[in-house]
């Protein structure tokens, strides 16, 4: 996987899962998203999941892509609206 400042870039065939960062789920903050782009074509040949992690009583919320297209799609990550940088996190 390659990444540019705000987006990972996921090679056809291959997968990534990362932690976005620390999750309140009391309050449900802060608020993540992720953007997966991707030809519409490949619509169905591209999962996605979010998910909670619960790790000594501290949560964090996780994402994960899978790119079974032939084609190469990209994956912003957002807190509150804003985009996290990619790289800030490192790629397997």
């Amino acid at each position: 996987m390659l990444e540019n400042n705000d987006s990972y870039y996921i090679e056809p065939g291959k997968k990534i899962q990362r932690v976005a960062g620390p999750y309140d789920i009391k309050t449900h903050k802060p608020q993540y998203s992720i953007e997966v782009n991707y030809p519409s074509h490949v619509k169905n040949q591209v999962e996605q999941k979010t998910f909670i992690i619960e790790n000594s009583r501290n949560y964090f919320w996780a994402w994960k892509v899978v790119n079974n297209s032939n084609w190469p799609i990209f994956v912003t990550v957002k807190r509150d609206g804003i985009v996290i940088p990619s790289n800030k996190k490192k790629s397997q």
